[in-house]
């Protein structure tokens, strides 16, 4: 197993954790949730959108330093600090603009305690590597 720690993003060390793991045998990858965090930890937007598509930037720039793309995905994870229902249009239409078909399994889960108290959402995915 091979950890991931892509520079931009906060230091998974100062949180005690890898932004993913990548299994290479199997071409399995596991990102972390990931929050619309700068590399200093700071939220970089307010709205549930602007958000989401800062934690699926993030989520693409560990997949990235693991050799893989958004479009390896095959499962995400979104967890909203507030109600799931406020959350679905948003993150199908973020779904509509950065995946593409077939869209990755996918799970929604609302009223979540994140670990910044200002966040929205977090995102977390699984990817499945392509042979080269």
């Amino acid at each position: 197993m091979k950890t991931v720690q892509p520079a931009g993003l906060v230091p998974g060390e100062t949180l005690g954790v890898s932004h993913a793991v990548s299994h290479e045998a199997s071409g399995l990858i596991f990102v972390s949730g990931q929050l619309d965090w700068d590399g200093d930890g700071n939220l970089r937007r307010d709205d549930l959108y602007g958000q989401a598509a800062g934690a699926l930037d993030n989520v693409q720039a560990a997949l990235k330093a693991a050799g893989a793309g958004l479009e390896d995905i095959v499962r995400l994870r979104a967890y909203l600090r507030d109600d799931a229902s406020a959350g679905g249009e948003a993150l199908a239409r973020l779904a509509h603009e950065r995946l593409r078909a077939p869209f990755p399994a996918a799970t929604l889960i609302g009223n979540v305690s994140l670990i910044d108290p200002g966040a929205l959402i977090e995102i977390e995915a699984t990817a499945l590597r392509r042979p080269s």
